[in-house]
């Protein structure tokens, strides 16, 4: 953490630039932003750039290693000729876009973790309300004040709760019909082809072939018949769906995640294996919480798995007697940096790309049934070389 006396001094220096050895003017003036950063955080997106107020720094050339990026012959700046300074700052750029992504991403996690701390070093909200009611149990005005803002207190702690539902429950639902989405529009582009197919024979006149429309009609009612499939599924993850707390196979939950994904998975030549070892996994929680922690874990093997040349495939175990599963792909895995992370809000490994959201809703979910998600920590748990997760969940007592 810096002091204010630190923070001043960012505050009165930028990035300065040196050719062998001699500073550029006036790159470095607090004045100055020849990295264009104000412009980006107003035209593309504040939060994707730090601020000139949080960067301080030197970037060093030379006259024989960048001989493209020449000086003004007032000797104040670099000239704006061609492409070479425009690609020199969209570097630069792109190297401030990856430390606020992940660096400083970090930072702002440990802070949050620091803080919360903190606060509960210091007394929550409810303990320092028990203390205050103690403190004052004669005073018959304080105590009628403290009761009143206790209620205020639990109403907008409840009201919060729900929006952080919703929230999660939207981002879930956004992620299955983006991913589903493709598929329904090429089963609906089919229909549609058949049925013009239909109006047009029966346009022509003459005699129809009973064959022929009963084997045209078959494919029309195949393909609604799987645009029904998919829109079930989706729908297990809208709101009045998800108080219908349940016993639940996850192999068949599994199944039905995994049809969503069968396109994506050909395109990339994605190989998918579940194996079942003991007795069926039954899991006590409603059809939407384990869609929506499927639908994170098989969105995020995808696009690592993508990235990769060699054999690209996904492993799930599920073991009905230890009540856990196993989430493996052979994808590049999780950086070591990355791993105390990968379960917060926001941060995503994936850079530009990431939502950061996933593996963060697929815990929250978890959290409230008392079922875990971690990253495999023993060799036996890792199935493949990529990233592998456990899921583990309490035994139901019948």
């Amino acid at each position: 953490m810096l002091d204010q006396d630190e923070k001043a001094i960012i505050k009165e220096h930028r990035i300065y630039l040196y050719r062998d050895g001699i500073r550029v003017m006036p790159y470095g003036d607090p004045e100055d932003d020849w990295l264009r950063i104000d412009m980006a955080r107003g035209t593309i997106s504040a939060g994707a750039f730090l601020s000139n107020d949080q960067v301080v720094g030197c970037v060093y050339i030379t006259q024989n290693g960048n001989p493209k990026l020449r000086d003004k012959t007032n000797r104040e700046g670099l000239i704006e000729e061609g492409k070479a300074l425009e690609d020199f700052i969209n570097v630069l750029q792109l190297i401030l876009k990856y430390l606020r992504k992940k660096t400083f991403a970090q930072y702002l996690i440990e802070k949050k973790r620091k803080a919360d701390i903190d606060r509960v070093k210091k007394g929550k909200p409810l303990e320092l309300i028990e203390n205050a009611k103690k403190q004052y149990a004669n005073d018959e005005n304080a105590l009628k004040f403290i009761s009143n803002f206790e209620t205020s207190y639990k109403q907008e702690q409840k009201v919060l709760h729900e929006r952080i539902d919703k929230t999660e429950s939207l981002a879930a639902v956004g992620l299955s019909i983006e991913t589903a989405s493709h598929d329904i529009m090429l089963f609906i582009k089919k229909t549609i082809e058949n049925e013009d197919a239909l109006i047009k024979d029966i346009m022509i006149g003459g005699d129809i072939n009973r064959d022929e429309l009963l084997a045209k009609l078959t494919l029309v009612r195949g393909n609604l018949s799987m645009i029904e499939t998919q829109m079930k599924d989706i729908q297990l993850l809208f709101p009045s769906t998800k108080t219908r707390t349940k016993n639940i196979d996850v192999k068949e939950i599994v199944e039905k995640v995994h049809r969503l994904y069968m396109r994506a998975f050909a395109e990339n030549n994605i190989s998918f294996q579940m194996e079942t070892i003991n007795s069926p996994l039954i899991v006590k929680t409603t059809d939407a919480v384990l869609l929506q922690v499927m639908i994170n874990l098989f969105d995020n093997a995808l696009y690592w798995l993508k990235t990769i040349s060699n054999k690209r495939e996904i492993l799930v175990l599920v073991d009905g007697n230890r009540q856990r599963m196993i989430f493996s792909d052979s994808g590049p895995g999780i950086k070591e940096d990355d791993i105390p992370y990968v379960f917060e809000a926001f941060y995503s490994g994936k850079g530009e790309e990431g939502r950061g959201l996933g593996l963060y809703i697929a815990k929250q979910l978890l959290d409230k049934y008392d079922y875990t998600i971690d990253m495999a920590e023993f060799s036996k748990d890792k199935l493949l070389t990529g990233a592998n997760f456990v899921l583990e969940f309490i035994r139901e007592v019948q």
